[in-house]
């Protein structure tokens, strides 16, 4: 049984919450900061946001802090309470279909790392397409599993005998996308891309295996800064927009 159909994944045993903000990775601050001026570059510095996924309220702190009105939807309880107890941010325990929040209610639409999770991905960028007022953006952040470091890590992990876990079948993502195929997602709920996003490769924020050599860090972090000025990070965010009809 998968950590999904199970309920683990979302009520994970031994999951605390941060003892500090200064616990939330620097790369983490940094790629939301991306985010945040990617939407203020699209017209967008200010209103009402709901971070869907909002787990310890990293994104939902750094976007209030920067102007938003925000609110988050976490399925996690103890996060959700975090969030609303110690980060003193608005937040509510559910998901976003659950929520039932009434239509043209937010400026912006946040879905990071999230989208891979969920067992119906349109219809939860349907959703989002609702909630959102018309002219406000919906943001999807993702791995991509069409990029250059995940292509040269199966070819290595194929020829071990073992798999590349991040694009990895249940438990850990349902679905692993392309930019091809995260556009089509989000058109077909309805919004209009406005652009698919590279984010800082994954080689170079998250750490290695503690067993690794120096010289094999070195190289994995070198083909992430490669991957990275060439446009094919293993990361990517799609910006899109809703429009005043559907």
């Amino acid at each position: 049984m998968s950590r999904y159909t199970s309920g683990s994944l979302l009520e994970p045993p031994g999951l605390e919450p941060p003892t500090s903000e200064l616990i939330f990775p620097p790369w983490k601050h940094h790629e939301h900061a991306r985010i945040l001026s990617r939407l203020a570059a699209l017209g967008t510095r200010q209103g009402k946001l709901l971070d869907v996924g909002c787990l310890w309220g990293s994104f939902l702190g750094q976007a209030h802090q920067s102007g938003f009105d925000v609110l988050g939807i976490e399925p996690f309880g103890k996060a959700a309470t975090y969030v609303k107890e110690v980060l003193k941010l608005n937040a509510s325990q559910g998901t976003l279909r659950s929520a039932g929040f009434p239509p043209d209610s937010f400026d912006v639409v946040t879905i990071l790392d999230v989208i891979e999770h969920l067992t119906d991905p349109v219809a939860e960028l349907k959703e989002a397409y609702r909630v959102a007022k018309p002219g406000g953006l919906v943001v999807v952040s993702t791995p991509n599993v069409g990029s250059l470091i995940p292509r040269l890590v199966n070819t290595e992990r194929r020829l071990l005998g073992r798999q590349w876990f991040p694009f990895d079948n249940p438990p850990w993502h349902l679905w692993g996308f392309t930019r091809r195929s995260i556009k089509s997602c989000v058109e077909n709920a309805g919004f209009a891309v406005e652009s698919v996003d590279s984010l800082d490769s994954s080689l170079k924020t998250t750490n290695l295996d503690a067993g690794s050599t120096p010289w094999k860090k070195r190289a994995f972090r070198g083909i992430g800064t490669i991957s990275d000025i060439l446009g094919l990070s293993d990361r990517m965010a799609v910006f899109a927009r809703k429009g005043a009809q559907r």
